[in-house]
């Protein structure tokens, strides 16, 4: 049976870059994603070395104990794909995307 609201997320690597290893790349491969999902990702991440938490913070933050997470800025994001392969296989949409 299908669960409605749930997202998934198939890959999530991390490489770091750049003259002065200043730099960090995300690739994020899901089955989809919610407005501002990434950012909210992202700024998670960023808030966690900022403040020196340990890695587990964030695996508490998926039950009841419920923690503000600052929205990553757009400036410096960039999503450089999209797929909708899932969606077009859809007997029921409109038109394919």
């Amino acid at each position: 049976e299908r669960s409605i609201g749930k997202r998934y997320i198939i890959s999530f690597a991390a490489e770091v870059f750049g003259p002065e290893k200043n730099f960090v790349k995300f690739n994020i491969e899901g089955q989809s994603f919610v407005y501002n999902q990434i950012r909210k990702m992202i700024g998670g991440i960023v808030f966690v070395f900022v403040n020196n938490y340990p890695p587990e913070f964030i695996a508490n933050t998926f039950f009841r104990n419920q923690f503000y997470l600052p929205i990553a800025p757009a400036n410096g994001l960039y999503l450089k794909s999209i797929d909708f392969k899932g969606y077009n296989n859809k007997k029921e949409i409109p038109e394919k995307l």
